[in-house]
């Protein structure tokens, strides 16, 4: 198998590592080959845009290739549209593409303003990407029901559920000491805008008046993050008083988040996307609730842990009040949600993942997968 991948970190590139370890694991015979390109940052410039897209292409073009001539390859991995396509393109209906969705390349929503020219091609071509793989494994059913909504032409049955991995270090790290006269709250993920870091910001600055030794720690990588709003969180942090408050800590490596989940009271999730997110299922593993919105698998799992952890939508007060909430648990509700998110967590170990992607392996080796 050809590996063909981006240098990002992030959730799906995360997830992608963890599948590919334990197919090592369960699936000897299968041995891989890996490229690895450079993170790619889009112009909103037109031309530059079509310029680099089409520089990219044909480098990435040419690097798969010569992997092609070196190998002895039956089918290539991949989880991003260009390199998919590019891959397509080097050996058309002779090698099989195994497409591992884990999120959109671009979100942008309906409101005019937020659309651009490049945002509006690369939807397309993710498209066309899905369209033309054999085979496309999701993280969940939701992200399976948005690819056929999404894509009315893609055949249904080549879109396999392959749940997303949590690690068994999730599980036995030892319990760190949390902020006793306080209140830790999480959140893990890139800052971008459809994460609502804005609005939890902001419902934090109202937590502080109740809880005034309350600490809003946000995890983050810095591939895939948004500059300018990380810059727009800082002035709005500063406006309210909240810099010895609000901690960022970049790039923590796994060790280091495991901690900050294990060391956090809660984890707050207020996205108006998601598909099955990583940091829900690690922080579940790790004893930790989650506040929610009701999007991906997310309202799903948090139905099993207690329904009321799910946010109605991610305004400034329905964070807030959520939040609040949560904090005058007692000590016996909080162990029996934490006791019970880790039994919730359990459902997503290596194994289950390993025997969801065989149906896919089958399907991809059949004569009905082309």
């Amino acid at each position: 198998m050809l590996v063909v991948k981006e240098d990002v970190i992030g959730g799906g590139q995360i997830a992608t590592e963890r599948l590919l370890e334990s197919l090592k694991t369960h699936h000897s015979e299968i041995t891989c080959h890996c490229i690895v390109f450079k993170e790619r940052h889009n112009s909103k410039n037109k031309l530059v845009f079509i310029r680099s897209f089409i520089n990219q292409f044909l480098g990435a073009r040419s690097r798969i290739s010569n992997a092609f001539a070196k190998n002895d390859i039956d089918y290539v991995c991949v989880s991003d549209y260009l390199l998919a396509l590019a891959t397509i393109s080097v050996r058309p209906r002779t090698v099989k593409i195994l497409y591992l969705f884990h999120g959109l390349k671009e979100v942008y929503f309906k409101k005019p303003s937020l659309l651009d020219f490049g945002k509006v091609i690369i939807k397309n071509l993710e498209k066309l990407s899905w369209i033309l793989s054999d085979v496309i494994t999701v993280p969940s059913g939701e992200a399976k029901e948005f690819i056929l909504n999404k894509t009315p032409l893609i055949d249904s049955k080549k879109i396999f559920v392959v749940s997303n991995i949590v690690p068994q270090e999730y599980f036995t790290s030892k319990a760190k000491h949390k902020n006793v006269a306080g209140f830790n709250i999480l959140y893990s993920g890139r800052i971008v805008k459809y994460k609502g870091l804005e609005n939890l910001i902001l419902a934090f600055a109202r937590i502080t008046f109740g809880i005034p030794k309350a600490l809003l720690i946000i995890a983050h990588p810095i591939s895939g993050s948004d500059l300018h709003l990380k810059s727009d969180l800082d002035d709005l942090i500063k406006s309210h008083g909240l810099e010895r408050k609000v901690i960022f800590i970049k790039n923590s490596s796994e060790k280091g988040l495991i901690d900050l989940y294990r060391s956090s009271d809660v984890l707050v999730l207020p996205s108006e996307l998601e598909f099955a997110p990583l940091s829900v299922i690690e922080s579940l593993a790790s004893g930790t609730p989650v506040i929610g919105t009701d999007v991906g698998n997310i309202k799903s799992l948090l139905l099993r842990l207690d329904g009321r952890l799910v946010l109605k939508n991610n305004s400034v007060d329905e964070i807030y009040n959520k939040i609040l909430w949560f904090f005058h648990f007692n000590k016996r509700n909080r162990h029996t949600l934490r006791k019970k998110a880790r039994e919730i967590s359990l459902s997503f170990s290596d194994k289950k993942s390993c025997e969801e992607f065989n149906w896919a392996l089958k399907y991809l080796n059949s004569n009905t997968s082309h």
